[in-house]
């Protein structure tokens, strides 16, 4: 009996006590579990958070490549239509002076007939001739400048008739200006008093004309005599170069193609 009674009040102080140690032990296995919902949770955001970052820096590639192949097709496209254009005005220019050619051969052909022995030189139809070449000339040099890299090719002579102060043509670009003189002359010379009243009468103009004052602003100025051929006498070559700062002079020939 004793015995039992013993072995009773052993087995209810085992089970005290070890309720006692649950729930002395309790707080911190809950804390604990705690901890470990909490830390479990927070990696559990932190995927999510990392594979949003990684599916925003695919999106943003996917976007950057797209843009890059349409700028480079937007490039392309430029270049293309640059290169059209360029390809137009070359031909345009191309034509041009191919039709100008052809007149002068015709005025050339005209004036050949007319000076044969057999036919009477009519003079007023022969300096009718004259000036319609020196006009075709004129054009002739005139779309050579376009070809070349002018931003400004005036043919102030066709426009201004016999007020042109012998300035036929007025080139410019952002550097220099030119006024332009065409002298196309086959078999007479130009001598150095002729440029001497071309520089008189260039210099007369601009004091009462202000539109070419303003058109060369901050230019380097020049008057430029344009010849088929070498026809400068030697004084008229002499004068030049002693004048470089002011005049120059150029050969265009225009020969058959």
């Amino acid at each position: 009996m004793n015995v039992w009674i013993l072995t009773t009040i052993m087995g209810f102080g085992t089970a005290v006590y070890i309720l006692w140690m649950f729930y002395r032990d309790m707080p911190n296995v809950l804390e604990e579990r705690d901890k470990r919902k909490k830390k479990k949770w927070e990696n559990s955001d932190d995927r999510k958070h990392q594979h949003q970052k990684r599916e925003n820096i695919k999106d943003l590639e996917i976007k950057k490549t797209a843009l890059e192949e349409d700028l480079k097709i937007e490039k392309e496209n430029i270049e293309n239509k640059n290169k059209t254009a360029i390809i137009k005005i070359e031909e345009e220019c191309k034509l041009k002076l191919e039709e100008q050619q052809k007149l002068f051969e015709e005025d050339k052909l005209k004036l050949e007939q007319l000076k044969k022995p057999k036919n009477k030189i009519n003079k007023s139809e022969l300096q009718k001739i004259n000036l319609e070449k020196g006009k075709r000339y004129e054009a002739f040099v005139a779309e050579y400048f376009r070809s070349k890299d002018y931003s400004t090719v005036w043919e102030h002579g066709k426009e201004k008739g016999k007020l042109d102060a012998n300035i036929d043509i007025f080139i410019m670009n952002k550097e220099k200006a030119y006024f332009v003189q065409c002298k196309f002359y086959e078999k007479s010379k130009v001598d150095h008093n002729m440029i001497k009243g071309t520089r008189t009468d260039i210099r007369e103009y601009m004091k009462t004309n202000n539109e070419f004052t303003k058109l060369i602003a901050n230019r380097k100025k020049k008057i430029l005599y344009v010849i088929p051929r070498e026809c400068l006498t030697t004084g008229a070559w002499r004068y030049i170069k002693d004048n470089d700062d002011i005049l120059e002079y150029i050969v265009i020939p225009m020969k058959n193609k």
